[in-house]
């Protein structure tokens, strides 16, 4: 067989981009162990950090396969760094302080085999702050890949990608200026015709600490989703979605938060949002 596919040389790659996060970097390692497998390899790059994240790497050498540790200008540079030099027939991002889940991405990999005109596979997962619990999830009949406008109906978040490594070369790398990196490579997979499924998975546990970008940086991600709007002119499609998240941002502001629980559980939405999904490996 004389085919992209055929030339590369593992079967997954795993991507982790860290800058100055050792002491997160030395924890998920020691779980994401687990994740890879004898035909796999794990890409390491490091932003050139100033802790010891080198030490924790050199102490978890018999898992990394590659290391680059240089300077960059944002996760996407770093990621895409991680893609050229990648082996793998399948790409998955990884992070220093999230919790993946082995047996989604093995069946994650299975779904890909089984349906090679898939480019880029969507799992969804769970997202945690504190003692309130959410879920990425698409429900059924949906066809999440359909319109770019899913994407932020439904979310995008890159953990839980499983990309084709072929598929790169059609979509493109990751754009290193975007703070939305992810959302931002799901919305220029479907601009350019690439299949994208969302698949009813389980894949990762996305603990949201103070530290996280959607903290941090929420601001400046809401700049960016609305830069990945107006160029895939977006607007109209997103009027009630943008209209909604709007005045729920205005009243999460305004409103105590013990208000907020209180009406949430007078509603029952507290009691609905806290049933757990049905994760049937089926696509939405």
């Amino acid at each position: 067989m004389n085919s992209f596919d055929s030339k590369g040389t593992k079967r997954i790659s795993f991507i982790l981009a860290t800058k100055n996060r050792a002491r997160f970097l030395e924890k998920s390692l020691k779980s994401h162990r687990e994740l890879i497998g004898p035909r796999d390899e794990l890409i390491i790059i490091d932003g050139k950090s100033s802790d010891n994240t080198a030490a924790v790497v050199a102490k978890n050498s018999d898992i990394v396969d590659i290391f680059v540790s240089e300077e960059d200008i944002s996760e996407g540079n770093a990621t895409n760094k991680g893609t050229l030099l990648a082996r793998g027939k399948y790409v998955k991002l990884l992070t220093d302080d999230d919790f993946f889940y082995k047996d989604a991405i093995e069946k994650a990999y299975r779904v890909m085999e089984k349906n090679p005109q898939i480019d880029v596979l969507l799992c969804g997962g769970v997202k945690k702050r504190g003692e309130e619990i959410g879920y990425v999830f698409v429900p059924k009949g949906v066809e999440y890949g359909a319109g770019i406008a899913n994407i932020f109906k439904y979310g995008g978040c890159g953990l839980g990608l499983l990309i084709r490594r072929s598929a790169f070369s059609s979509i493109g790398l990751f754009n290193s200026r975007a703070l939305s990196m992810d959302v931002d490579f799901l919305a220029q997979a479907i601009a350019t015709g690439a299949i994208v499924k969302f698949c009813r998975l389980k894949m990762y546990t996305h603990n949201i600490e103070a530290h996280s970008a959607s903290v941090t940086n929420l601001s400046k991600l809401n700049r960016d989703f609305d830069r990945i709007k107006r160029e895939h002119e977006l607007g109209k499609d997103l009027f009630w979605v943008d209209l909604k998240n709007k005045i729920n941002g205005v009243f999460y502001t305004i409103v105590p938060k013990n208000l907020i629980l209180f009406l949430l559980k007078l509603l029952g939405r507290k009691m609905k949002e806290s049933i757990e999904p049905v994760w049937d490996g089926g696509f939405s």
